[in-house]
């Protein structure tokens, strides 16, 4: 009888501690998955701000991206053609340069005399502006000074040529016709013939000459007559190839002078089609020559 009731109590016991442990591993349970829980939650909190800034200056980086893109860079061709315009017009002519550019900004030096030279900044901003920051100076002393009485401006604002046309250069473009002589021309070339000593012991350099402007071109040769040839319009035949419509000095006719275009330091110009190139091949000044045309 007694083992029977010990029997029975010792069961009894069993039952209470296994209900309580039951119990203790429930909650345990129910806490943690409570606690995985919440640390789910924040880490999902957590990682989103850094997605949403992301995506945020993702937004904005598109944004310029897609204003820088709506419009076509600045090229020197077009630089030339907008200073041509431009109140700067007169102080371009000589042996312009490109010194640097970028996709909404570029820089143009040209010559102005023995020891002269003129920067000119042309920024784009809005959608078909164009600001010109103009730089006057002398190379005297062998760095640059400004000078501060030039009788022009030191900013002009004008508005972009062909604004709403082009997403392409015009030397890609084989139909393009423009009223002026490509940029890359504009400047003094030579084709050096000979030296000769004259009877005043002085070498004196015989040569081509070639002189372009915006609107026109002179040719000739050293202690020859030069004739200047109006330039009416300029068709683009290929990348480097051009057909410049001039109007011939005194008669006034018509005349074709095609150019091509080999680098920075040598071009060609010829009369007929079928022709070859006669090359200019510096623009180094010519030995002695002092031309009042040249």
């Amino acid at each position: 009888m007694f083992k029977k009731i010990s029997l029975l109590l010792v069961t009894g016991l069993s039952i209470l501690l296994l209900a309580s442990c039951k119990s203790t591993v429930n909650g345990n349970t129910a806490n943690d998955s409570s606690s995985s829980a919440k640390t789910s939650k924040s880490h999902t909190s957590e990682s989103t701000s850094p997605s949403s800034s992301s995506s945020s200056s993702s937004s904005e980086e598109e944004s310029s991206q897609d204003q820088s893109t709506t419009t076509s860079p600045l090229t020197f061709d077009e630089g030339m053609q907008i200073l041509q315009q431009s109140v700067y017009k007169d102080y371009i002519n000589d042996s312009p340069q490109l010194v640097s550019n970028d996709n909404h900004k570029l820089v143009i030096s040209a010559y102005a005399g023995a020891k002269g030279i003129n920067y000119f900044t042309l920024t784009l901003f809005g959608s078909n502006q164009v600001k010109i920051h103009a730089e006057f100076g002398t190379l005297d002393g062998g760095k640059f000074t400004n000078l501060h009485d030039v009788d022009a401006p030191e900013y002009q604002t004008v508005t972009r040529p062909n604004a709403t046309a082009s997403t392409s250069s015009n030397d890609n473009d084989s139909s393009s016709t423009i009223q002026s002589v490509p940029a890359k021309f504009i400047g003094k070339w030579k084709k050096t013939d000979s030296f000769k000593t004259e009877s005043d012991g002085k070498k004196y350099e015989y040569a081509k000459l070639f002189h372009a402007t915006s609107n026109s071109i002179l040719l000739g040769e050293t202690y020859t007559d030069c004739y200047k040839y109006t330039v009416s319009s300029c068709k683009s035949l290929g990348p480097n190839d051009y057909a410049v419509e001039t109007k011939v000095p005194i008669t006034n006719e018509s005349q074709i002078i095609y150019l091509h275009y080999y680098s920075k330091d040598k071009i060609g110009e010829k009369f007929n089609s079928s022709d070859d190139f006669t090359i200019f091949d510096s623009r180094a000044p010519v030995l002695n020559y002092d031309a009042s045309e040249w």
